[in-house]
């Protein structure tokens, strides 16, 4: 079960052969009356907790010549060893420059130095240079709590209870290469519920709940540099870039990408949802009559700092030694400006009546009828935007749009849910 991977084992850039690797579980379930013939509980708990080398480990192409001597004439060097082109040391640029001295808290390079200099055996690996961060982990925490309390014999109450939470934790940011951007996802869930239950008469009961439910994951990014430390002028934005370099490694042709994420770097989401519901039901003769009512009260939260990123691009390694950003990426260079953050708002309600009619033994006819409305949605602060057909006009002597019909919520008539008024 500990046996060393095959490519572990067919690599010389893994000097470990067998990765570290733990998982542990555990639990327990106790339950039992509270009090004798009314009062009972039920509780139950899972834990684990994973520990995963293998899952901590990256591999890409830096270039072969690189060494440990990151001066501007250890990167000519290295430039003109590598290529078998010329590269004047004033070409080198400063920012450059301290992006490829940069030492992480760990006493590691940021762009690190190959472990395989063999340039036959880094193309037949596809890689030449072996990332191990710290240990991959991941937990588990489960609980649920019941509770049964019985009022009367024709009165129940059930509370119900669940929780869950996964956080993990990995070295690497998910567009990152690179040490130095670790990721922290937090995860998890909330549900719980109460429901009552009584029977009114021995042909009619009924049922109320109302209940909880919870949802998050939000994944955060810890940077151990700033662009501000490596001469990066982003306008006052401290978070560092990601680093797209299309063509890193002049043997390999691999692309590098290192810094913060732009997709699910520091973004996530949180979602709550009450909900209140009722039934009724009726046992008359050869009819089953069932009544019943439902109200959602729905809130989903975005958290969204990821558009605070910035992307740097370059095509080349000469491009990127000379700071020269790659034709066309001057957009992405500086983030967008205003909150991205959205808190989204949504009522349902709903109410039915249904019958099951025995017409005869063999014969059965449900009739039902069901009332739906799902309430529009609004944005807690109004950062809702729509399009406006009717709004939208068009000069055609002039060839110019005069009312791009773009209608914002709760602004100029509108109202917060951007819904046409019947």
């Amino acid at each position: 079960m500990e046996a060393a991977p095959f490519f572990y084992n067919a690599s010389p850039a893994y000097t470990t052969k067998v990765p570290f690797q733990v998982r542990n579980q555990f639990g327990a379930t106790p339950s039992g009356p509270i009090k004798k013939d009314k009062l009972f509980y039920f509780l139950s708990y899972q834990g684990v907790r994973n520990a995963d080398a293998q899952d901590s480990t990256q591999t890409d192409g830096v270039p072969l010549g690189l060494t440990n001597d990151r001066s501007v004439t250890g990167l000519v060097n290295m430039y003109n060893a590598t290529t078998g082109k010329t590269l004047a040391a004033s070409q080198i640029s400063p920012v450059s420059l301290a992006v490829m001295s940069a030492v992480l808290p760990n006493g590691q390079f940021l762009i690190p130095t190959p472990q395989i200099t063999n340039a036959a055996t880094a193309k037949a690996l596809g890689y030449d240079v072996k990332v191990q961060g710290p240990d991959a982990l991941s937990s588990v925490d489960q609980g649920i709590a019941n509770i049964d309390y019985l009022l009367s014999s024709k009165d129940r109450l059930t509370g119900k209870y669940y929780v869950q939470n996964d956080p993990t934790s990995t070295p690497f940011s998910p567009n990152s290469y690179f040490l130095g951007f670790p990721q922290t996802l937090n995860a998890g869930s909330d549900v719980g519920s109460i429901e009552n239950t009584l029977t009114i008469t021995p042909t009619m009961t009924m049922m109320q709940r109302v209940g909880f439910t919870r949802m998050e994951a939000y994944a955060s990014t810890q940077q151990e540099l700033t662009p501000q430390q490596m001469g990066i002028n982003l306008l006052g934005v401290t978070q560092f870039p990601l680093v797209e370099i299309s063509s890193f490694d002049t043997t390999l042709g691999q692309k590098v990408e290192f810094g913060n994420s732009t997709s699910f770097g520091n973004a996530g989401m949180y979602q709550n949802n009450w909900e209140y519901s009722g039934s009724l039901n009726w046992v008359k003769g050869r009819h089953t009559l069932s009544f019943g009512y439902q109200f959602d009260h729905t809130q989903l939260n975005i958290i969204n700092k990821a558009s605070a990123s910035s992307v740097i691009d370059f095509s080349t390694l000469a491009n990127f030694l000379e700071g020269n950003v790659k034709t066309g990426s001057v957009s992405d260079l500086f983030p967008g400006t205003g909150s991205a953050d959205r808190y989204y708002r949504s009522n349902t309600i709903g109410a039915y009546v249904n019958d099951n009619w025995k017409v005869r033994s063999n014969l059965t006819v449900t009739l039902g009828l069901r009332w739906d409305n799902d309430g529009a949605l609004s944005e807690k602060y109004g950062r809702l935007v729509g399009f406006n057909g009717s709004q939208y006009s068009y000069n055609a002597t002039t060839d110019t749009i005069t009312n791009d019909g773009l209608e914002f919520a709760g602004q100029n008539g509108a109202n917060s849910t951007l819904m046409q008024n019947p």
